[in-house]
């Protein structure tokens, strides 16, 4: 995994809510953590609750790894967020360890994507200041892209 520079698209945050802290401490250590149901094992990407479907499960927030396949992505050309004017790249990223998981994502550098291509993780530098707040943001790049 690399440190890189802010890619020119909106970043979103997670909301501040306890349960989702276990996500937000891993940005802060530079690992995209998601979470999977302590009962049936299965990952859960994008959780609604805290709570797990299966009966008093929990969910056990595990780190996926920084490579991942691009299933699908779009280029926003004209964007409908107040001052952002560049095209960006979002897709749907499928995380090594979690394959069945589709997290959207950003995608920096997007000219040469096809789905099914190899991507790794990249997060911004943390002494970058944002809108967005200190914590590292993490977005995806093709993998061996400079």
């Amino acid at each position: 995994m690399v440190t890189d520079t802010r890619p020119t698209a909106p970043l979103w945050q997670p909301p501040d809510v306890e349960w989702l802290r276990p996500y937000r401490d891993g940005l802060s250590e530079r690992e995209l953590r998601l979470p999977r149901c302590s009962e049936c094992a299965q990952w859960c990407w994008y959780p609604l609750t805290d709570r797990s479907p299966c009966h008093h499960a929990t969910y056990l927030w595990e780190h996926v790894g920084a490579t991942a396949t691009l299933f699908s992505f779009t280029r926003v050309q004209r964007s409908l967020i107040p001052g952002h004017t560049e095209p960006y790249v979002v897709g749907l990223v499928l995380p090594e360890y979690a394959p069945r998981c589709r997290v959207a994502a950003v995608i920096a550098d997007g000219v040469h994507l096809r789905c099914d291509a190899a991507l790794e993780l990249r997060f911004t530098r943390s002494d970058e200041t944002s809108d967005t707040g200190p914590a590292p943001y993490p977005y995806y790049r093709l993998r061996g892209a400079r």
